[in-house]
């Protein structure tokens, strides 16, 4: 299949988007082929799966809402608070043969359970479109990718104004929280966390000097950050800032920032 881009899929797709969960398309559908009336709402639709309970999900439901209606599109989500295994069953059914969608947006959990269902589809037709977490090329038709540089420069001046603007007037020690190694849970953004490290300490490098990065903890969930952070913190009492490769690991880092 020929690869699309993205203003190519949007206009393809109608820039309509829907969902595996959407009870108002697929009940009642059963093993026997999508109706017409189906069909022309799933012709011009595209299951997203959002696979993360991290914020801004719901600011994130709200654009994608109102982008839809615009356009004329049905919209619902899927839900996978249940983790990897949940989504690749949800996945394998909005990109089966009867689930009629053309176009599947996927942020996988487990790149490596979605790519074989990925792959497949892209062999039925259905365009496959991936963000959060890379899969691999074959089982891919277009990507939503984040830019470690652009996002650097971003945060890198927050903390700088941050910092020149009274919060850090003698400059402060940095923690970083890492994803683990080995994740108990698989996570879309750990593969994410290096690069955008490396990219991050570079740009603080430079616009922000006075803000040291002098130790680094791995952490996954609120929980263990929170505990990760408080350890660090008895060893690094000068630790005004900490970064966190996501937000749930930067919920506990907060908390543990507080209590000290």
């Amino acid at each position: 299949m020929r690869p699309v881009d993205r203003r190519t899929l949007l206009r393809a797709g109608a820039g309509a988007l829907a969902a595996v969960s959407a009870p108002a398309l697929l009940a009642g559908c059963g093993d026997d082929e999508p109706g017409p009336v189906t069909r022309a709402i799933t012709a011009r639709s595209i299951a997203i799966d959002y696979a993360s309970y991290y914020p801004p999900v719901e600011r994130l439901r709200e654009l994608m809402s109102e982008h839809a209606a615009r356009r004329g599109a049905h919209l619902t989500f899927s839900s996978d608070a249940a983790g990897a295994a949940a989504q690749s069953a949800q996945f394998a059914r909005l990109t089966g043969e009867q689930s009629g969608f053309r176009v599947a947006v996927v942020a996988p959990f487990d790149a490596t359970a979605i790519d074989p269902l990925a792959a497949a589809a892209i062999a039925r037709g259905v365009q496959i479109v991936t963000y959060g977490a890379p899969l691999a090329r074959t089982s891919t038709s277009a990507a939503v990718a984040t830019d470690p540089a652009r996002s650097a420069r971003l945060l890198a001046g927050h903390l700088s104004a941050w910092a020149g603007g009274g919060g850090a007037p003698d400059g402060a020690d940095v923690l970083i929280v890492r994803p683990p190694e080995r994740s108990p849970t698989p996570d879309p953004f750990a593969v994410r966390g290096r690069p955008w490290e490396a990219a991050l300490l570079a740009e603080l490098e430079r616009r922000a000097p006075a803000l040291r990065a002098v130790a680094a903890t791995t952490a996954q969930a609120a929980a263990d950050a929170q505990a990760a952070v408080a350890r660090a913190l008895e060893d690094y009492p000068r630790v005004r800032v900490v970064l966190a490769w996501n937000d749930s690991a930067a919920a506990g880092a907060a908390q543990a920032l507080r209590a000290a």
